[in-house]
């Protein structure tokens, strides 16, 4: 038994916050996971379909109190956001590293209009990416987020999770009138 309770003390655990934007509410959540990033805690293989919070917020919500145990269903995210820890930036993990380049694009998400680079593998196209059922969430760097029902709500974002089930649409920025 000593030997699995020495080997469960060498994975590193990192906590991840991130604030989910649902279609009529915000909640906002923490995480703990083995991965260092919360784009691969999203996209796990053995993703059960919900997010299983240790800390968790719902928007206007008088029950909950930020403490204590929460889940989401990932189906009904549209996005979500990484809250910043304000720790040293997590370096990308050598062994699972690929060139990758930016293409911008455009995602209609309910009434959210994302904005963002969309990084691929050198020589992909977008069409190439879309076929493919995973990763469920896609990344977009430098995002710009906009209501199509309210012309005041902007949100910049170093990095935004969009959700593919919950997509209306996703077009490359040069196809955008």
């Amino acid at each position: 038994m000593k030997n699995a309770d020495t080997a469960s003390s060498l994975i590193t655990r990192t906590t991840l916050r991130f604030r989910a934007r649902m279609l009529y509410r915000w909640v906002d959540g923490a995480i703990t996971s083995t991965h260092r990033r919360l784009g691969d805690a999203l996209n796990r293989e053995d993703s059960p379909g919900l997010l299983l919070a240790e800390e968790f917020f719902v928007e206007g919500s008088e029950h909950a109190t930020g403490e204590g145990f929460g889940a989401l269903n990932t189906n009904a995210i549209l996005y979500m956001v990484p809250i910043e820890s304000g720790g040293p930036p997590t370096g990308r993990d050598p062994f699972a590293w690929v060139k990758k380049r930016p293409e911008r694009v455009k995602i209609g998400t309910g009434p959210f209009e994302i904005e963002g680079d969309l990084y691929m593998t050198e020589g992909a196209r977008l069409k190439d990416m879309l076929g493919v059922t995973k990763p469920v969430f896609v990344v977009l760097k430098d995002a710009t987020i906009r209501r199509a029902d309210d012309p005041g709500f902007l949100e910049n974002h170093p990095a935004a999770f969009v959700n593919r089930r919950a997509m209306d649409f996703i077009v490359p920025v040069s196809q955008v009138r």
